[in-house]
């Protein structure tokens, strides 16, 4: 589910982050399929993709650990 096949689209503008991991989930999402958590904010900005983070120098500095889309900025 993290990854679309060539020629699909994503509305960002129906996506929200978790405030805490800052992973980018449908808004219709009460839960985070990452962390578990709940404190979800349609209020994001910037975006990151990793695909393996293992090898991801920004993954590192930014601690994500997980394959996913995610958020610079989460307010």
């Amino acid at each position: 589910p993290w990854f679309l096949p060539s020629g699909s689209t994503v509305n960002f503008l129906k996506m929200s982050s978790e405030r805490k991991c800052k992973i980018i989930i449908p808004s219709s999402g009460r839960v985070c399929p990452s962390c578990g958590g709940t404190d979800l904010s349609i209020d994001w900005s910037g975006l990151i993709v990793l695909s393996n983070p293992d090898k991801s120098q920004v993954a590192k500095q930014l601690d994500f650990t997980k394959p996913g889309r995610y958020a610079i900025k989460v307010s």
